[in-house]
């Protein structure tokens, strides 16, 4: 926002001081709309994009966890519900090839 505000007044880097001399007010049209209301009546309008972000990559040790942690939740119970689960999918299909 400090960067899109530095840019609307002309100056390389945002200072306190200028804003408040220079903008009255800032105006949120839509989620992706700005208005900057100066305090000579002059309007600039600007498009926002929201950041993407960026997550730091995993580390070695946190992928052997998580790899773990995902091996670990398929207890031998939870396997066998999932397979009964899919049997009964499988006996209440129409299968196209099979016409049954």
């Amino acid at each position: 926002m400090k960067q899109m505000t530095a840019e609307v007044l002309g100056i390389p880097e945002f200072d306190d001081s200028i804003f408040l001399e220079r903008i009255d007010h800032i105006s949120v049209v839509s989620a992706t709309e700005l208005v900057f209301n100066m305090t000579d009546g002059k309007t600039v309008h600007r498009e926002w994009v929201k950041p993407k972000k960026i997550m730091p990559p995993w580390t070695e040790e946190r992928r052997k966890k998580q790899t773990q942690a995902i091996r670990d939740s398929f207890t031998p119970e939870r396997r066998q519900a999932m397979s009964e689960k899919m049997k009964r999918i499988r006996s209440e299909k129409y299968w196209a090839s099979t016409k049954k």
